[in-house]
């Protein structure tokens, strides 16, 4: 049986047989947080990809949580390279707030929506119709 060494590192001794790894595949978890990058220079062990793709979006989350709900940053990704610099995956959170503008009785209108004046309905004709569902008692008989 042939063991696939090009994802463990120099030095590293594959084993044969019923011996382990001696090491594991080298990843690298780089972050960009909006504009700023900052790139990871001693990587981390993982048994395989599977691994470092749960390390990457635990780490994309966790940053978020932190970052995200401050509204410092809008979209944290974290990069995962091999030991040999070629990018594996990106796991990325962003986050994007709408805030809806009040008309003049306090009520929220989307942005997207322009709100009439007058009217006489209390600010309540912005609000676009919804199709009502059919019932069957509305159904025509064939």
């Amino acid at each position: 049986m042939r063991i696939r060494t090009e994802f463990f590192r120099e030095g590293c001794e594959t084993g044969t047989g019923n011996r382990l790894f001696s090491c594991m595949p080298l990843f690298f978890f780089d972050i960009r947080e909006d504009g700023v990058f900052y790139q990871d220079e001693e990587g981390s062990e993982h048994p395989g990809l599977g691994s470092a793709e749960r390390e990457a979006t635990e780490t994309a989350a966790s940053i978020a949580r932190d970052l995200l709900s401050r509204g410092t940053v809008r979209l944290v990704a974290v990069e995962v390279r091999n030991e040999h610099g070629q990018r594996m995956l990106t796991a990325t959170v962003s986050i994007r707030v709408e805030r809806a503008e009040l008309n003049d009785d306090g009520i929220g209108v989307p942005r997207n929506v322009r709100v009439p004046s007058g009217g006489g309905d209390g600010g309540r004709s912005h609000r676009p119709a919804r199709p009502r569902p059919q019932l069957d008692q509305d159904r025509k008989p064939d």
